[in-house]
């Protein structure tokens, strides 16, 4: 086209392969609670602070690192403004992903209580050494100049947390999880999308549509439920046509057979007789 020999560009007609869609990996309850318990006496530390603030936040794993302890309120909720990325010159603070990654999130208490017990054993150490300590990212070094936590040693971390334990997730399926058990729980699409970060509902349809099959069951008992009420009364008239019912006790029609051998044998000898004149 730059040369001018040909007016269109052919890639302009071609189709894109069908994207095809990775199921998604949510922990089970029983793994769920198991996980979270191991999660107390992981190391390093901070992969426990990780483990407890994944599935029970949502958080991408650029997210939770980026974290600092300003961004815990004593409201019991904490604020995703920022991102840590991994570049050719290490790492970089950066936004979050989309503009509705910008958020607020309700803390669970068991989170919001393991984080004010974190910060104030930080400061408590801080001050018996008389340091300064300034506002260090969660799950960094508790110090003035913290060093974040980094996101890819974090995978790393818990691939072999995941081993040592016999869990077979990544730590995004972390955040699979808290998503399935927001919507098996009956929560609406927009919220989880808000919790997300989600740039719009439907990402979070699109992800999370089959992610739950005991709430499709429960779905279509109640479908089932509702069917039964509305359409008793079909149940005969839909048995009068299923082959092997019972049949009707009164005849289709108003004569019997030898009386139709009759009128047929008439009619024959009737076309005869004019066929003779």
């Amino acid at each position: 086209m730059a040369q001018n020999l040909i007016t269109k560009n052919p890639c302009d007609f071609c189709k894109p392969p069908k994207r095809v869609k990775t199921p998604t990996n949510a922990l089970p309850r029983e793994e769920r609670t198991r996980m979270l318990e191991l999660a107390r006496r992981a190391q390093p530390a901070p992969l426990g602070i990780a483990i407890e603030l994944a599935p029970t936040t949502g958080m991408r794993r650029g997210e939770a690192c980026a974290l600092k302890w300003s961004d815990l309120s004593d409201d019991g909720t904490i604020t995703v403004s920022h991102a840590l990325g991994n570049g050719d010159g290490g790492l970089y603070v950066k936004e979050p992903k989309t503009s509705s990654s910008l958020r607020t999130i309700p803390l669970t208490r068991r989170t919001f209580d393991t984080l004010r017990l974190v910060r104030a054993n930080a400061v408590r150490i801080a001050n018996e050494f008389a340091l300064p300590f300034g506002d260090p990212y969660i799950l960094g070094t508790q110090e003035e100049k913290s060093r974040p936590y980094n996101p890819t040693q974090l995978g790393k971390d818990f691939a072999a947390f995941c081993k040592m334990n016999g869990f077979k997730c990544t730590f995004h399926d972390l955040r699979h999880t808290f998503a399935t058990m927001m919507i098996a729980g009956g929560c609406d699409v927009r919220t989880v999308a808000s919790y997300l970060g989600h740039a719009s509902v439907s990402m979070t349809l699109d992800i999370y549509a089959d992610v739950d099959p005991e709430a499709k069951r429960a779905a279509v008992s109640k479908v089932e439920e509702s069917f039964d009420a509305e359409m008793s009364g079909y149940g005969d008239a839909i048995m009068d046509n299923v082959i092997g019912a019972p049949k009707r006790r009164e005849p289709a029609i108003s004569f019997s057979v030898e009386q139709l051998k009759a009128m047929l044998a008439a009619a024959e000898e009737k076309e005869a007789g004019h066929g003779r004149l």
